[in-house]
């Protein structure tokens, strides 16, 4: 049984049934693999009005383009994309964007990547955990 890379990163990712992986690339000259995600019909389904719950809500447009570093994949570095879904309640007509289940509280950083660093920095000397770090997301080049 073969499993496509879209499907194995949407594994590995935990994006379960609201979003899906629809591309990955990998830029060899970068030595960064791309994974493209973007929101399926189920999380439109799923979500509910920010101020009131009862209230479904539908598809608004989308956010601009985003990049998340994420943790190396393959020794490569690995970014997720996508332009987040804006949400609009059918009945108060107030507008929000959706949150991404990897984003982490860094901008450009996924959840992971941010346990990663924390990790770093409780076993080794701060400065030496940041350097590490900065390499990591300098050589990024879209965070």
């Amino acid at each position: 049984m073969s499993v496509s890379s879209e499907d194995l990163f949407g594994q590995i990712l935990g994006l379960g049934e609201d979003w899906e992986v629809f591309q990955t690339e990998s830029v060899e000259e970068r030595n960064t693999i791309f994974i493209r995600v973007r929101e399926t019909a189920s999380l439109l389904s799923s979500q509910r009005c920010r101020e009131d719950k009862r209230y479904k809500v539908k598809l608004y447009d989308h956010a601009p383009r985003r990049f998340w570093r994420h943790l190396n994949v393959f020794n490569g570095e690995c970014v997720i994309e996508c332009a987040l879904p804006r949400l609009q309640c059918n009945h108060c007509g107030k507008i929000w964007r959706a949150k991404a289940p990897w984003e982490g509280k860094c901008k450009g950083l996924s959840n992971e990547f941010e346990a990663f660093a924390l990790t770093l920095m409780k076993e080794m000397p701060v400065k030496s955990a940041g350097e590490i770090l900065a390499r990591m997301t300098i050589a990024c080049g879209v965070c």
